[in-house]
């Protein structure tokens, strides 16, 4: 039998499908089969940044500024009111004026007046100073002396600003989160999530925190092990939680964990560092307004136009309470811990009463390959029955069959694909000169990840030919052409069978003598990320930005700087990838257990969300891990509006709702997936909370889909009988007509 992904014409899916496929997830969490992390998520992890915020130690100094290189543009902060303050305080129109008079001479006195936005001088130099909202001063010069502002006894705070980021407010309106909140008025409040995975920071601003490294590093201490200091998070946001392994636990190496109170998310270059925390930040995070403070204002009153100016947007259920159970250890790896998790998850308080019982668990981990019989889906099953709702990780396996695995194939588990939503959160290099001006500008790309440098590549981009890749040693005649040049290669996302991976192109280009990499593209979706290596800096540009810049490129003459200033700093707004499918995400298994799966899709490509020691900031990652906190955060949605729903009523409304079709190509053409790619299809959250009739199997409701297991082949018409129940759980009589629209099929 052929496996075929996609039906042969556009059609829209009913909220019931006939089969689901089963998939792998993102990190991992089991016993009998302990699992890595996933390196489709482990690799678009920031490593410049975590490293960078993990030296630094000045407390005034935003985390972006701590690492960045170059000229800049910053805000510093004054210690000094503003005239809306006085003016709150009922002061005169003569001391308001006064005091404008000192902002602008205790600015005056820091930072020379007539900064060029152009200025190439390292002394930071003035470009307007602030006096009605908050007292201070816009600065530009190279970052290193704008850090050195912040010695200054007039000066509360020094921060970068930031390019303008899609961050989860793009997800937020794709997916109708925004829309849930203008209209019925929930946002999670109330309801409680649990992020089994690699801990939480629950001092960055997103979830109330102080937002400084400061608070993070007396959080951490030494090895994140000691108590949670007092009045370092927000006790509405982050309720607690536990941490099963321990600083050096690794399933795999070092597999005895040393469990401690203090589930803090480590910021360290490990595999999976942060991860946790960018998990909760989509579920639930407030969100990070642009000028660095906690969102404290009315969710229902937002508007997509006001996300816009969000440093983190707010998760899709902003005001659910989170609870950290950490058991991934610090160094990264794996872990066998997650029944322990899910255990704790039925009884925080372990009083014996499960009254305390959390209502959501997240889980953005898994293995590859793991059966539908693992012990730990027992575990999810059971949670379940006793009310809580599983939503876990569809893994990052690419379109293999029986790749999926547990516990993202447990049967009450709601399951989540990673398709691509309408904006896009990059990287970027930019181009500072070119013979073409109408060139210079700032592209879209993926930064490398292994590199641990904090120094930009700064020069011109040299190539020997559009389709040379690197992969072997460069002769002494293509040495010269890139030699101290960043050097650009031949990458070809369209061939499985690489010629080569990304390191040993770094490699070769540093032995020729280059200091950077350009790495080219035929996609504008990213499905893994680039290794490179440790000493030089590189990314790879999307296939857009590659047709733009190349022909220049081979020509000569393009400037151009690469490295981890840009990280973060490529936002596209690109409607015709809404409702693609990252090729990265996991097909299911065949089915022989009963259970196919994923359940849904939702976005989880170039997502940006809260970075762990980042104090405000955020950081960018790929993968399933990324697209099902977002689920969860609408399952919480979901709760609170029906709050005595079970979590296969939770479920059902979420599956029978995800009606957008994931296609085969942009702009919503080509063939739609099956479900055993993307389940019922994309989430829409106002959908979900809204619907009050509900369709799943009669003979497994936990599992909701209908699956009629391998049919085997025979000589005559083998007929089988399913059960669909519908329950109308509103007041008014409701009348539907049944058909069945085919998602994927076979000859024959």
């Amino acid at each position: 039998m052929t496996n075929r992904t996609a039906s042969t014409s556009p059609r829209r899916k009913r909220g019931l499908v006939a089969s689901l496929s089963v998939a792998a997830l993102a990190l991992s969490g089991l016993v009998a089969v302990p699992a890595s992390a996933a390196p489709a998520d482990s690799r678009d992890i920031d490593v410049a940044f975590d490293r960078a915020t993990a030296k630094l130690d000045r407390a005034k100094i935003s985390a972006p500024l701590l690492r960045a290189r170059g000229q800049v543009t910053a805000f510093v902060q004054l210690d000094a009111k503003s005239a809306v303050d006085l003016d709150q305080a009922g002061k005169s129109r003569s001391a308001i004026r006064a005091q404008e008079k000192k902002i602008t001479a205790l600015a005056d006195e820091l930072v020379p007046t007539q900064a060029s936005a152009r200025s190439r001088s390292a002394k930071p130099r003035q470009l307007a100073v602030t006096s009605n909202l908050v007292a201070g001063v816009m600065v530009v010069g190279d970052a290193a002396q704008v850090r050195e502002l912040a010695a200054e006894d007039d000066v509360v705070a020094v921060y970068e600003v930031v390019p303008k980021q899609p961050l989860n407010k793009g997800t937020d309106a794709f997916t109708r989160s925004l829309d849930t909140w203008q209209s019925t008025g929930h946002t999670g409040e109330g309801v409680r999530v649990g992020i089994i995975d690699t801990g939480l920071d629950y001092t960055h601003a997103s979830f109330g925190g102080a937002g400084t490294l400061e608070a993070y590093e007396e959080a951490y201490g030494t090895d994140g092990t000691g108590p949670i200091p007092a009045g370092s998070f927000d006790p509405v946001k982050f309720q607690g939680g536990w941490d099963f392994a321990g600083p050096t636990y690794n399933a795999s190496t070092v597999p005895v964990p040393t469990p401690d109170e203090n589930p803090i998310d480590n910021v360290s270059t490990s595999s999976n560092s942060g991860h946790g925390t960018h998990v909760a930040g989509t579920t639930a995070g407030y969100g990070v307004t642009t000028d660095g403070e906690t969102f404290a204002g009315d969710y229902t009153a937002l508007t997509s136009s006001d996300l816009t100016d969000f440093r983190v947007g707010p998760g899709s259920a902003p005001e659910a309470e989170l609870y950290a159970l950490k058991v991934f250890g610090d160094a990264g790896g794996s872990t066998g811990l997650v029944i322990q998790a899910l255990e704790w998850a039925a009884d925080p308080n372990g009083d014996g009463d499960f009254n305390d019982r959390l209502d959501i668990v997240n889980l953005s981990l898994g293995s590859d390959g793991s059966p539908a019989d693992d012990p730990e889906n027992l575990f999810i099953d059971q949670l379940s029955a006793l009310g809580v709702l599983s939503v876990i990780a569809s893994g990052n396996g690419g379109d293999i069959t029986d790749i999926g695995g547990s516990p993202g194939n447990a049967n009450s588990a709601l399951t989540v694909a990673n398709s691509v939503g309408g904006s896009q959160t990059f990287d970027a290099i930019e181009v500072t000169a070119a013979p073409d001006a109408s060139l210079v500008g700032t592209y879209s790309a993926q930064n490398s990840v292994n590199y641990a440098g904090e120094a930009d590549a700064t020069g011109e981009v040299a190539g020997i030919s559009a389709t040379f890749s690197g992969c072997t040693a460069f002769t002494a005649e293509q040495a010269a052409v890139v030699a101290g040049k960043i050097a650009y290669l031949y990458w070809n996302d369209q061939d499985p069978a690489l010629e080569c991976g990304s390191a040993a192109r770094f490699n070769n280009a540093e032995a020729a003598g280059a200091i950077g990499v350009l790495l080219s593209s035929q996609t504008d979706v990213f499905s893994a990320g680039i290794a490179g290596n440790a000493t030089i800096p590189g990314a790879q540009l999307t296939g857009t930005a590659t047709q733009e810049l190349q022909d220049a490129i081979l020509a000569g003459g393009v400037q151009a700087v690469v490295g981890p200033t840009y990280a973060g700093a490529g936002f596209e707004v690109n409607p015709a990838l809404g409702d693609l499918l990252n090729s990265g995400s996991s097909r299911g298994v065949h089915g022989s257990l009963g259970v196919v799966k994923p359940d849904v899709a939702a976005p989880g490509t170039n997502i940006s969300s809260a970075a762990s020691g980042g104090g405000t900031a955020a950081s960018t990652l790929t993968g399933t891990s990324m697209a099902t906190p977002h689920v969860a955060g609408i399952a919480a949605l979901v709760l609170e509006s029906h709050p005595s729903w079970t979590p296969e009523q939770i479920k059902t409304a979420v599956m029978n709702t995800a009606t957008h079709d994931v296609f085969t190509d942009p702009g919503q053409s080509g063939d739609a997936y099956g479900p055993e790619r993307v389940g019922s299809g994309r989430v829409d959250a106002l959908d979900a909370v809204t619907t009050d009739t509900l369709a799943f199997a009669t003979q497994n409701p936990a599992g909701v889909s209908v699956a009629f297991g391998v049919v085997e082949v025979a000589d005559d018409v083998v007929t089988l009988r399913k059960t669909v129940t519908v329950r109308n759980l509103s007041d008014a009589t409701q009348t539907y007509t049944p058909s069945f629209v085919e998602a994927s099929g076979d000859p024959g």
